[in-house]
């Protein structure tokens, strides 16, 4: 072997990572893999990215954290996120296709409760900026807890009434023994998700577009939806829908 041949090998292998391509890494925010389960979100986050030639390494973590390191580039793509959440931030961008219409309402046990008002306690999930936001806005008294089975947990000992994304919260309804449970639709709660990549990923916009739009056709999603831990209201929880909320009936 020649003298110069093996420079050359000692100088490819001392070069910095220019020849050898970076890792894309996806947050997918730690409590969004609590809920739907880490193994279905990487699944699926995989089967988007893959008509790109990309397997993306994906970490889960505390929400706000990787919203952050999106928006400086330090990772370089926000799995999901409402669009009022994601514009606050200018160094990302939203891929155009929605990823899921998210409906949200207020679960209660008896159709009187199924009201807002200011002087009730509500309960919300740590998961949701939105619903957070919501409480504020609406000067509502909120108390924040981890897990929707926390809050139906609480609901069952206190009939207290819970805020919530109605897809997720109905998975976790078996284990708090609750036989009957009412719901009403809060419109103004509803909103699309979003795909989001960091500004200097223009490219990928509109593959990554065509590639969820295909997903979503394919079923993906809904598999994604069927596979959150603890399943779709296994237990048959009677879940008997209520008149949606007005607007003219928010506190505020």
């Amino acid at each position: 072997m020649s003298m110069p041949f093996v420079c050359l090998v000692c100088l490819l292998l001392l070069l910095p990572g220019s020849l050898v391509a970076a890792p894309f890494v996806v947050n997918a925010n730690k409590e969004i893999g609590e809920t739907l389960g880490r193994e279905n979100v990487e699944h699926f986050i995989n089967r988007i990215y893959a008509p790109l030639g990309i397997k993306p390494d994906i970490v889960f973590l505390p929400n706000l954290r990787g919203l952050h390191m999106v928006n400086n580039g330090q990772i370089d793509a926000e799995f999901s996120r409402y669009q009022a959440i994601g514009q606050a931030y200018p160094g990302l961008i939203k891929i155009s296709e929605p990823l899921i219409a998210v409906n949200a309402g207020l679960f209660c046990l008896s159709p009187e409760q199924c009201t807002l008002k200011q002087a009730s306690p509500y309960i919300i999930t740590k998961r949701s900026i939105t619903i957070a936001n919501y409480c504020t806005s609406h000067k509502l008294s909120c108390q924040v807890v981890k897990r929707d089975e926390i809050a139906f947990d609480i609901m069952s000992k206190r009939a207290g009434l819970y805020l919530s994304e109605y897809q997720v919260a109905v998975s976790a309804i078996c284990s708090s023994g609750i036989k009957r449970i009412y719901y009403r639709h809060i419109p103004s709660l509803s909103r699309f998700s979003y795909h989001w990549l960091h500004a200097r990923h223009q490219a990928l916009a509109a593959p990554l577009a065509a590639s969820i739009k295909q997903a979503k056709k394919a079923g993906i999603l809904n598999e994604l939806l069927k596979n959150i831990p603890g399943g779709q209201n296994q237990c048959h929880v009677d879940i008997i829908p209520l008149p949606p909320l007005k607007s003219s009936d928010s506190p505020g």
